[in-house]
């Protein structure tokens, strides 16, 4: 079924989008973030006309109608969890890249006032000398 053909693409894609985050290769994030965008559009589009047209292949037995049912409720879960866990490495480093910014916000801040109009180092408490005086 084509439904359980894209959950397994989708998770295949959000394990990948763990070890991206995992091996800080972020710069395939965006790719796989559009892959991902275009799967759920997909999986959308394939959900619905399943519901339409009452439940799966119209050969498929009960039985294999169960069987199909419990594994892409399975593949769900399981997506649902990877999902997870993958929102919690974004959020752990977005606070780490904030921690950082700041740090470097504050150094920018501190640093504003090393270097006077004149060129000259301003360190508080310690006057700086203008050009032709000895």
């Amino acid at each position: 079924m084509a439904e359980e053909r894209l959950l397994g693409s989708f998770l295949s894609l959000l394990q990948e989008e763990q070890q991206a985050l995992l091996s800080d290769q972020t710069d395939s994030l965006f790719d796989i973030a559009d892959k991902k965008n275009r799967l759920v559009a997909e999986l959308t589009k394939q959900t619905q006309q399943r519901r339409l047209l009452g439940g799966g292949p119209g050969d498929a037995s009960p039985a294999e109608l169960l069987k199909l049912r419990d594994t892409v409720r399975k593949q769900a879960i399981q997506a649902e969890q990877t999902n997870q866990v993958n929102g919690e490495l974004i959020q752990i480093r977005l606070q780490h890249n904030q921690k950082a910014l700041h740090v470097l916000q504050n150094a920018a801040r501190n640093a504003a006032g090393t270097y006077g109009p004149d060129g000259q180092a301003s360190i508080p408490g310690i006057p700086g000398r203008s050009l032709g005086q000895v």
